[in-house]
């Protein structure tokens, strides 16, 4: 078993939750320090954008923590792409869990396709779902 940090499509409500379903949900958290980036990658192939952690940034994010088997895991690493790498991040209560964050190698993407998200409306518009006050 494992501690798994999600923040974009991963998370409840989100499209790839279900491939969470045999996770078991810990609950809300931040990232402990503020020196990520949210950004929202659109490489074009989908109608919607989808959410990366940078390492080069000043925010801490917000999202959720679950315990996960290795089986799952593995699954999750293939729907995430070769643009991630699972890293251990520290989270607000001194946890520490794996997150999937985008690689470095990924950085060299257009302007556009690396818009930063800085607020919650932000993101669910990424997705194309109803923006919550």
């Amino acid at each position: 078993m494992a501690l798994l940090f999600t923040y974009g499509s991963l998370k409840r409500g989100f499209p790839a939750h279900h491939l969470l379903e045999k996770a078991r949900f810990l609950g809300e958290t931040f990232t402990q320090r503020a020196k990520y980036k949210l950004v929202a990658i659109d490489d074009g192939s989908e109608d919607f954008a989808y959410p990366a952690i940078a390492l080069n940034g000043t925010q801490s994010i917000s999202g959720e923590l679950y315990e996960i088997d290795e089986k799952s895991f593995a699954l999750i690493g293939v729907y995430e792409g070769e643009d991630y790498e699972a890293i251990d991040i520290a989270l607000q209560d001194g946890v520490t869990a794996l997150c999937f964050a985008l690689k470095k190698s990924a950085y060299g993407k257009t302007a556009s396709q690396h818009a930063q998200i800085t607020t919650r409306q932000d993101k669910r518009q990424y997705w194309r779902l109803p923006v919550q006050s």
